[in-house]
């Protein structure tokens, strides 16, 4: 993907270039004419310019941007992920600024890709680690409060609550 990502960004960066470059020859052309044809030659370069180098350029930059972006974001899911053995999708969501079905994306994509071991709880919306789940187990236990059955994950360094009250089970 870093190989993909420098392409665009280098191609990206090219194709702007020349497309700037073309398009200040078709402007002098329009701007200060030599010949009486030269101001529709320089709309024509102008245009040329723009739609052969200077947008597709542009396009290029900015899909090498967003994968750069992308690539950062799956860089602090996975630096996040084997660091919490319980990671709450809305705390993930709220640190990296972005809405919580990106963030369940970017987890699935991280375990899909094997950078991340674990799995996702969709249920209470938590990714548990692989990497850090000693004593870690998902059990359905009754509310001694409410007398509601919940599934939850209990884990040493977790509180597991009613779903339903938000007592203590675990």
């Amino acid at each position: 993907m870093k190989k993909s990502l420098g392409v665009k960004l280098v191609l990206g960066g090219i194709l702007s270039f020349v497309g700037v470059s073309c398009s200040a020859i078709g402007l002098g052309m329009m701007a200060a004419p030599s010949k009486p044809e030269d101001p529709s030659s320089g709309l024509a370069v102008l245009i040329m310019a723009l739609g052969v180098f200077g947008v597709p350029g542009l396009v290029l930059l900015l899909l090498g941007l967003r994968t750069r972006r992308s690539q950062h974001l799956l860089d602090q899911v996975v630096a996040m992920g084997q660091a919490s053995s319980r990671l709450p999708l809305q705390q993930l969501s709220s640190q990296l600024g972005v809405p919580i079905p990106r963030v369940r994306e970017l987890v699935l994509q991280a375990i899909a890709a094997g950078r991340l071991a674990g799995r996702m709880d969709f249920e209470q919306g938590v990714f548990v680690s692989a990497s850090t789940t000693t004593g870690v187990r998902q059990l359905s236990l009754t509310c001694p409060s409410c007398g509601g059955v919940s599934e939850v994950i209990v884990s040493p360094s977790e509180p597991s609550l009613c779903r339903f009250c938000g007592q203590r089970v675990a």
